[in-house]
Protein backbone atom coordinates (compact mmCIF):
# COMPACT_ATOMS: atom_id res chain seq x y z
CA UNK A 1 0.00 0.00 0.00
CA UNK A 2 1.39 3.36 -1.04
CA UNK A 3 0.21 6.46 0.79
CA UNK A 4 0.65 10.07 -0.22
CA UNK A 5 -1.32 13.28 -0.63
CA UNK A 6 0.68 14.13 -3.75
CA UNK A 7 -0.95 13.42 -7.12
CA UNK A 8 2.50 13.59 -8.74
CA UNK A 9 3.73 10.83 -6.45
CA UNK A 10 0.68 8.70 -7.28
CA UNK A 11 1.31 9.28 -10.98
CA UNK A 12 4.91 8.11 -10.56
CA UNK A 13 3.77 4.96 -8.78
CA UNK A 14 1.14 4.19 -11.42
CA UNK A 15 3.71 4.73 -14.19
CA UNK A 16 6.17 2.42 -12.46
CA UNK A 17 3.59 -0.30 -12.01
CA UNK A 18 2.31 0.11 -15.58
CA UNK A 19 5.87 -0.46 -16.79
CA UNK A 20 5.75 -3.81 -14.97
CA UNK A 21 2.62 -4.73 -16.92
CA UNK A 22 -0.15 -3.83 -14.51
CA UNK A 23 -3.30 -2.72 -16.32
CA UNK A 24 -5.67 -1.93 -13.44
CA UNK A 25 -5.21 0.33 -10.48
CA UNK A 26 -7.33 0.95 -7.43
CA UNK A 27 -7.21 4.27 -5.64
CA UNK A 28 -8.60 4.63 -2.16
CA UNK A 29 -9.46 7.90 -0.52
CA UNK A 30 -9.94 7.89 3.24
CA UNK A 31 -11.79 11.20 3.09
CA UNK A 32 -15.48 11.44 2.34
CA UNK A 33 -15.02 13.55 -0.82
CA UNK A 34 -14.76 10.76 -3.38
CA UNK A 35 -15.80 13.06 -6.22
CA UNK A 36 -12.76 15.24 -5.59
CA UNK A 37 -10.47 12.19 -5.76
CA UNK A 38 -11.99 11.11 -9.06
CA UNK A 39 -11.95 14.61 -10.52
CA UNK A 40 -8.36 15.38 -9.56
CA UNK A 41 -7.14 11.94 -10.64
CA UNK A 42 -8.92 12.34 -13.97
CA UNK A 43 -7.29 15.75 -14.48
CA UNK A 44 -3.78 15.10 -13.22
CA UNK A 45 -3.01 11.38 -13.24
CA UNK A 46 -4.98 9.64 -15.97
CA UNK A 47 -3.90 11.96 -18.84
CA UNK A 48 -0.35 10.71 -18.30
CA UNK A 49 -1.46 7.25 -19.46
CA UNK A 50 -3.76 7.89 -22.40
Amino acid sequence: MLISNSLAEHADWVARDAAFGFERFFLHNVLRDQRRLLSESAQHVMPLFT
